[in-house]
């Protein structure tokens, strides 16, 4: 595994995922570091609907605000990831 400048490992990023997906009121990210994770979550538009931090201690996102369709989550950490989820009813 390739480490950058903060001796973060690149990897870290790569492995995280989210579950439930389809999700109704939450969902949780797994294989996040200890550090905190800054995330974004955007419509099929393009527009930031929510973003916030999340953390090993505290891995989940609420997603009860938004309307049932289909998102974009990008989670950054030194990298950025991206995920595709599907807000449901």
């Amino acid at each position: 595994m390739a480490e950058d400048l903060t001796g973060i490992q690149e990897t870290q990023l790569n492995s995280v995922s989210v579950y439930p997906n389809p999700a109704e009121d939450n969902f949780y990210l797994t294989n996040l570091s200890t550090y905190r994770v800054e995330y974004r979550i955007m419509d099929v538009g393009g527009r930031v609907v929510k973003k916030g931090a999340v953390s090993q201690a505290s891995n989940y996102i609420s997603v009860s605000s938004l309307s049932p369709g289909v998102y974009v989550l990008l989670v950054a950490e030194n990298h950025h990831k991206t995920i595709r989820f599907i807000k449901e009813e």
